[in-house]
């Protein structure tokens, strides 16, 4: 079994090697269409930072490179618990794209979840994650208390498909945060507030 491009694999009378990782065995066509899809990653990174760069010059921002290319403006970096990996942290977060314009909040009573503020383990570099790489990526650089924003590249983001109406193909992402508090294990969850009898009857 052999690769001859990129929508046309050949088969033959051969043994078919495979080639392991860790999510299990794949051909060589499947590894070729992988690598591929990695470079395209990384040619699109490469683009998103050099506009995220000229950005924040344009600004007069002074902001920090995490190691796998998010730009993160620290205003204060907290003085608790560190974010390190195995942690579980909860951070108050405003997301937008460069151009300003919000699609997510848990300040913002607008998205419909005030005070629900977004906690998720932060990984072991390598692992699972439980938020989109930008964040794993930057978040790192904080303790609790810390107050900053994440200036993060497509690649690390939601990528070339985008996500919902507001955040379009290899958008680049601009969220305002603040650490909340940082544990080793998951805290309760936060119940949403009661709707009062006025806003009950809202339409």
């Amino acid at each position: 079994f052999w690769c001859t491009g990129i929508s046309t694999c050949n088969f033959q009378l051969l043994p078919t090697p495979l080639v392991y990782f860790q999510d299990g065995l794949r051909a060589p066509c499947e590894l070729q269409l992988a690598l591929m899809d990695e470079k395209k990653k990384e040619n699109q990174k490469k683009i998103d930072i050099k506009i995220l760069g000229d950005y924040l010059k344009s600004k007069g921002i002074t902001a920090q490179s995490a190691p796998r290319g998010t730009f993160v403006e620290i205003i204060n970096p907290g003085t608790g618990a560190a974010c390190d990996s195995g942690k579980f942290v909860t951070v108050k977060y405003t997301g937008k794209t460069l151009a300003g314009k919000a699609f997510d909040s848990s300040v913002d009573p607008a998205f419909g979840h005030p005070g629900q503020h977004y906690t998720f383990h932060l990984a072991v570099r390598g692992g699972p994650q439980g938020a989109i790489e930008g964040w794993n990526d930057g978040i790192r650089l904080f303790k609790k208390g810390g107050i900053g924003r994440l200036y993060i590249p497509s690649s690390l983001g939601y990528g070339k498909q985008g996500s919902g109406p507001d955040i379009k193909p290899n958008e680049n992402l601009v969220f305002d945060i603040e650490i909340m508090d940082v544990n080793d294990t998951m805290p309760a969850p936060v119940p949403r507030p009661a709707m009062n009898d006025s806003s009950a009857n809202k339409k």
